[in-house]
């Protein structure tokens, strides 16, 4: 048996930084079995190494066991970019894309304001005697697709994910048709910009700042183009060819948006500092999960080689990882702070966000925004300990607990998505999540840091960050709900 692990030279600076290194080699000399798999091994002798083997995990623990404090060493922990379901549809085992035409199915007629809506995710949940799965089919250019159905089984709802333009869409029930209702195109301003007391579009807002997002990748996109690309971090190689940032699930382009997305034609909507330095690295491959290895060298990359003051991450996993935290721990003596996703679980805080020395973000709602067919729609709590003031709740599915130290609006934001099909750069959608609370709340400190007199001069250590901490701390308001739901309130712009 094997078992995949990480082996990390934690960063302390200088000679504890070279210890460190050093110890790296040390500890595969003591496991014999090991075979290399991802070995980044930067030259900068200050820089972390990471490699990941393969390795007996008898010998694995022994080793681990006799390491001392100049080495990290555990096993891959994989991370998920924070989507959501309605919690009844949630654990569903996917059967995967269905062909064009299969024997028994549900034929669905999918529209968007009347007309076919070609190029749509249906995602169709059934229940039987083995429980609740899921089978995905696209549909064609006359708005339909065909899903297979699982023997004794009877469809539960279905969801619609078009690309961009209308609203995802959750059918409750054996729906053969489906009516995405079409997004507002009223930006530059949404109802999160308000409720984080931005009442006026400033494009200036966050200059001066840098901000870094670990994601799927990003655009492309007309509102993005001023952001920077600085490559893709998967199985430890570090890729910075032209389109090795390029969104593979869509997420990225989103969360880069609500940030600092610039609106270009008229309608569209403007992240919450449009003015700050955008800089995207890619943990995500196509259909699959983000390692702790591939993460830790992106955070060191964005706050070590391009200096970022904020990195947001609106990913997680349930299990806590070292070598993440400990590369959020030396990004934050070079005065980057990371702002970091709840977790859409509707339980405990999920890892990276529970660490203490980032910002744990969970997600509001406005009651009324969304229409009632589509997703958003659902995120409604379930008890009144979860409604605050001004028609804010807290999503249904958003995570709580001690470790959060701040809430956003995280129900029905539109942002920016890269086309999948490459027909577009100019496509919005609505998104759920803390993954989208934790972008606005990122923008929100960003703003508040670049009006910060002096910004240019301040010393890029762990001064920096503990103020941009306490900026976004003191503009914090209370919306009604218990700390462990809203921490100390929710980011605002004063």
């Amino acid at each position: 048996m094997v078992q995949t692990v990480i082996v990390d030279g934690p960063l302390r600076w200088g000679q504890l930084t070279l210890a460190s290194r050093f110890s790296v080699s040390v500890a595969l000399d003591g496991i014999a079995s090991a075979r290399i798999v991802e070995d980044n091994e930067p030259e900068d002798p200050l820089a972390r190494r990471v490699v990941v083997v393969e390795a007996d995990p008898i010998e694995v623990e022994r080793e681990r066991a006799a390491a001392g404090p100049d080495t990290i060493i555990e096993p891959e922990i994989l991370h998920h970019p924070l989507t959501v379901l309605p919690p009844d549809l949630g654990g569903a085992v996917p059967m995967g894309v269905a062909p064009a035409a299969f024997g028994n199915v549900t034929s669905i007629i999918v529209t968007g304001g009347g007309a076919a809506l070609p190029g749509c995710r249906i995602t169709v949940f059934f229940r039987g005697f083995c429980g609740t799965s899921s089978a995905e089919a696209i549909t064609d250019l006359n708005g339909r697709c065909d899903v297979p159905n699982p023997a004794r089984a009877v469809v539960a709802g279905v969801v619609g994910l078009p690309n961009g333009g209308f609203w995802p869409t959750l059918s409750r029930g054996a729906a053969t048709a489906i009516d995405c209702v079409q997004l507002p195109t009223d930006g530059p301003l949404g109802w999160w910009h308000a409720a984080t007391g931005i009442t006026a579009f400033d494009s200036a807002l966050g200059s001066g700042v840098r901000v870094g997002v670990i994601d799927t990748g990003l655009g492309p996109h007309r509102c993005l183009r001023h952001a920077h690309g600085i490559g893709s971090f998967i199985d430890g190689v570090e890729d910075n060819a032209p389109g090795a940032t390029d969104d593979v699930q869509g997420h990225g382009t989103h969360v880069a948006g609500t940030i600092g997305g610039r609106p270009v034609g008229q309608g569209d909507y403007g992240g919450i500092a449009p003015g700050v330095d955008l800089f995207a690295a890619r943990v995500f491959a196509p259909g699959k999960l983000a390692s702790n290895a591939d993460i830790a060298n992106a955070i060191d990359a964005l706050s070590r080689g391009h200096g970022v003051d904020l990195i947001n991450m609106s990913l997680g996993a349930s299990t806590p990882s070292e070598v993440i935290h400990d590369a959020m721990l030396d990004a934050l003596e070079r005065g980057t702070l990371c702002v970091v996703a709840a977790g859409n679980e509707a339980g405990p805080v999920s890892y990276p966000a529970a660490f203490p020395e980032c910002v744990a973000v969970s997600a509001l709602g406005l009651a009324g925004w969304a229409p009632p067919t589509s997703l958003s729609a659902t995120r409604l709590p379930q008890t009144a300990d979860r409604f605050g003031r001004d028609n804010l709740f807290l999503a249904s599915f958003s995570c709580f607990g001690a470790e959060i130290d701040c809430t956003a609006p995280g129900v029905g934001i539109i942002a920016p998505v890269h086309d999948p099909d490459g027909q577009s750069d100019a496509l919005f959608a609505a998104m759920d999540g803390t993954s989208m609370a934790s972008p606005v709340a990122c923008g929100i400190a960003a703003a508040l840091l670049s009006r910060q007199p002096g910004l240019a001069t301040l010393p890029r250590d762990a001064s920096r960050a503990a103020l941009c901490r306490s900026l976004l701390t003191a503009a914090l308001q209370d919306v009604g709900l218990a700390p462990k739901f809203q921490g100390r309130g929710i980011a605002f712009l004063t």
